[in-house]
């Protein structure tokens, strides 16, 4: 008997409905429902209260190929959180590149290194910058609050846009001949096509 019948039949033996047992484990009706129709497993924390609750051990819930199978999921997801931390690191980063003396400011015949603060040479690039700038320090709080709440799953359309920003930012940098931080965007790109690459290519192992 596999994971989701057991649990069915637990359930009913009780006489619990969903939304009864989902309140015992604190978790939501559709997480329920999805493991009672075979979507996924629960958290080791949520297999540990399902234990509990029907005095029943882990190894009697799960078949030998579940735990592989869960233990999989758990190591991809793992997997997903540090990708997503990484990111947001790398975004955040990015962000404090503007408090640098980078940008090439030029002042008559002379080019002085200056933040972004004190940067005057143009002021459709200098708001140009703080956009693109604001948007990675955006991207980078929005990516640490979706792995504080664990919400790590599809999250490829963010992290390719994350990186589609950086491509758009890095070109501007090329074209306005910013050498420094173009550089530097340049070795952050490059860290999250690798922590993209090892995502994509753990949930495919």
């Amino acid at each position: 008997m596999d994971f989701k019948t057991k649990l069915l039949t637990l359930r009913k033996q009780h006489h619990l409905t969903q939304e009864e047992l989902a309140a015992k484990l604190f978790v939501t009706r559709t997480a329920i429902s999805k493991w009672e129709r075979g979507i996924g497993y629960p958290s080791l924390d949520s297999l540990i209260a399902i234990s509990q609750h029907f005095h029943i051990s882990i190894n009697e819930l799960l078949s030998s190929e579940e735990i592989v199978t869960l233990a999989k999921e758990d190591h991809n997801q793992t997997i997903s959180s540090f990708s997503l931390f990484g990111f947001a690191i790398l975004d955040l980063i990015t962000l404090l590149v503007m408090f640098l003396p980078l940008f090439g400011d030029k002042t008559g015949e002379h080019v002085v290194s200056v933040s972004l603060l004190n940067y005057q040479e143009s002021l459709f690039l200098t708001i140009s910058y703080f956009i693109i700038f604001g948007v990675f320090g955006l991207l980078g709080v929005i990516e640490i609050l979706l792995g504080i709440l664990k919400f790590t799953k599809k999250l490829n359309v963010l992290l390719i846009f994350s990186i589609g920003i950086n491509c758009i930012s890095l070109l501007l940098f090329i074209a306005s001949n910013q050498p420094y931080v173009s550089s530097i965007l340049l070795l952050l790109m490059l860290g999250k096509l690798i922590l993209l690459y090892k995502k994509i290519k753990t949930k495919h192992m």
